[in-house]
């Protein structure tokens, strides 16, 4: 195999191209996996059931979490600002009374 990917700009493609799609492959898999096994704990239902009720249940309220994701985004964006600026007062400060 790495042989062909020395030969070749294409295999390099090929291979690169199906890692990726294997990456989003990982990445869905993982997103059913966890809204499965979260609906799951609180219905008691079996795995399939709760991945596509869990699913649905994302898609009702799809609003409201990707408004709740942009909330813990901005105050996650504000608190590092605040710490960057606190240790750079704090730096600051140390300099010139030390």
């Amino acid at each position: 195999m790495e042989g062909f990917c020395k030969l070749c700009g294409i295999g390099q493609c090929v291979i690169l191209c199906c890692e990726c799609c294997l990456g989003c492959l990982e990445n869905i898999c993982h997103y059913v996996n966890d809204h499965a096994l979260s609906y799951m704990s609180i219905s008691g239902e079996k795995f399939c059931a709760s991945a596509w009720k869990g699913f649905l249940l994302h898609l009702k309220h799809l609003i409201e979490f990707e408004f709740m994701y942009f909330i813990q985004t901005l105050i996650n964006f504000i608190f590092i600002v605040f710490f960057v600026i606190a240790n750079c007062i704090s730096i600051i400060l140390l300099e010139k009374y030390t």
